[in-house]
């Protein structure tokens, strides 16, 4: 089975600021945290961080706190918050950590009114031109504002889709996106059938299971769908 890590993350000989856990190699959810900061997807406290570090020339850097089995790894995130906290660090962690309580995003989320089908339909849509984000709000019975957060990856930042930004002549599409993931392809036969196994017994969302893995929200829905890997 494969064993989690739980990780510091910091600024270079500085202490602490966030705590996480990961099932990739640490170099490659370092890689993650720096790239979802460049391309503005971690847009909180954390992101900003790292991307007032990389303004100065520096990297931020990771720790091993401990590596532990899978079903040990949330209680283990939150002991390492609680150390850190109790001890004054100024972490950027909100939440105690593990499942406790979950963030939920995107079709996870109950009061959601958009599936990840809307989501693509609609960025694709507005990319090729010809529509405009009020027309789009009409027709899906959603605001303007939501329209322009979806287009622009500030909702749903996991969806691999076009992302639109405005240019002087008009909407341009930027790049196509679904975040620094690597594609299910990367995934072995026995993340697949943790991932499934987490999911069914309950109290993980996918969202949790994507940064877990170090993949896309997308390609977690796929797996747990059987769209993709259904041999497994």
């Amino acid at each position: 089975m494969a064993k989690i890590t739980i990780y510091g993350l910091h600024a270079p000989g500085e202490p602490i600021r966030y705590i996480g856990q990961t099932v990739q190699p640490l170099s490659r959810r370092l890689t993650c945290h720096v790239s979802r900061a460049r391309n503005l997807t971690d847009n909180e406290d954390r992101g900003r961080w790292i991307r007032a570090l990389l303004a100065k020339g520096k990297q931020p850097e990771t720790t091993i706190l401990e590596r532990v089995n899978v079903e040990q790894a949330d209680v283990c995130e939150r002991k390492w918050i609680a150390f850190y906290k109790e001890t004054g660090a100024n972490l950027f962690n909100i939440k105690e950590g593990g499942n406790d309580p979950p963030l939920m995003y995107g079709e996870d989320n109950p009061q959601s009114v958009f599936t990840e089908s809307d989501v693509i339909q609609i960025s694709e849509r507005y990319a090729q031109g010809g529509i405009t984000q009020r027309e789009l709000a009409e027709e899906f019975g959603a605001s303007r504002e939501a329209i322009c957060k979806i287009v622009t990856g500030q909702l749903w930042p996991d969806v691999d889709r076009p992302i639109t930004h405005a240019g002087k002549n008009g909407h341009q599409v930027a790049h196509y996106t679904g975040g620094p993931k690597k594609p299910s392809s990367k995934l072995t036969k026995t993340d697949v059938k943790e991932i499934r196994c987490l999911y069914n017994n309950g109290g993980i969302f996918m969202r949790q299971l994507a940064e877990r893995y170090g993949v896309s929200y997308t390609c977690i829905n796929h797996v747990i769908a059987r769209r993709t890997w259904a041999n497994v």
